[in-house]
């Protein structure tokens, strides 16, 4: 059976709130229409609905299966060689994309729902490697990925924004180490963006950058400002109760600018299942609530 069918068949479900009126307008028994939902649940293995009588209840993760699945749908009704991509035709033609994004987007970003539902639902076979934002951007440009999410201060060709993200230098709640001489700073490694930007608004007028730890990890990062190791310039996302944002100017620190995070594409994107992926994952990252 082909699973566009079988996503056709859970909408009209949602859309409907009921198994029996859904199986009318699907004009099939609504034994075979309960069994079709069954398969996507087993296929996901997740719970999407929950039936009390003949009335449907959505689960959260049901909730999300219609968004992705009328997102598909739409996709194949604009470009039938998506079809081909998205029917039940197994391995023989599925289609490698390499992703590349930063480390912590993998998991902030993708959760395993989203993933199973490429893997169920699409012919796409995932590759995902992860660096700093600067190598992303410098790899895709050498055709090392058909698809990447980075962070930059510009906004670059190829580049879809996603949306603004704001960095603010942070040090412990009831820290001193912003109070030293010379503060001790935490930075991402080179050719991170966050990184170049510290270094491109630092003046000669201000004391000079001591950096004492370099790392790609966000979490390392933040255990380093939250222990009163370092300070460093932190997204507003992870700043928590054990830290407290302070004045750049204050302290002699470069001025940090606001930040955006795009999806890139390869100049050749005429490919429709790269095109499918790309909406895909501006759906889904755009559904989040980012701060």
């Amino acid at each position: 059976m082909e699973k566009l069918y079988l996503l056709e068949n859970f909408i009209a479900v949602t859309e409907t709130t009921s198994l029996r009126q859904a199986a009318h307008n699907l004009a099939i028994p609504q034994i075979k229409l309960q069994s079709n939902i069954h398969l996507i649940e087993n296929l996901l293995g997740q719970n999407l609905i929950e039936i009390q009588g003949d009335v449907i209840i959505i689960t959260p993760q049901g909730e999300k299966l219609i968004h992705y699945a009328k997102l598909l749908l739409s996709q194949v009704n604009d470009n039938n060689s998506v079809h081909k991509l998205s029917t039940a035709s197994t391995e023989n033609h599925s289609i490698n994309i390499r992703l590349g994004m930063p480390t912590d987007y993998v998991s902030r970003y993708l959760d395993s729902f989203f993933l199973l539902f490429i893997k169920a639902f699409t012919n796409i076979n995932l590759i995902i490697d992860t660096d700093v934002s600067g190598n992303l951007l410098a790899r895709l440009n050498r055709g090392a990925f058909d698809i990447i999410i980075a962070t930059h201060w510009l906004t670059l060709p190829n580049a879809e924004k996603l949306f603004d993200r704001h960095f603010y230098w942070v040090t412990a709640l009831n820290g001193n180490a912003h109070q030293q001489q010379a503060i001790p700073i935490a930075l991402y490694p080179e050719n991170c963006p966050i990184r170049v930007q510290v270094f491109a608004n630092h003046s000669l007028t201000m004391p000079a950058l001591n950096i004492v730890l370099s790392t790609p990890s966000p979490t390392a990062l933040c255990e380093a400002v939250e222990l009163g190791i370092a300070v460093a310039p932190i997204a507003e996302f992870r700043i928590n109760d054990k830290m407290q944002k302070i004045n750049p100017q204050a302290y002699g620190l470069p001025e940090l600018p606001v930040f955006n995070e795009s999806i890139y594409v390869v100049d050749n994107n005429d490919c429709p299942h790269r095109e499918l992926l790309k909406q895909l994952l501006k759906h889904h990252q755009q559904s989040l609530t980012v701060k």
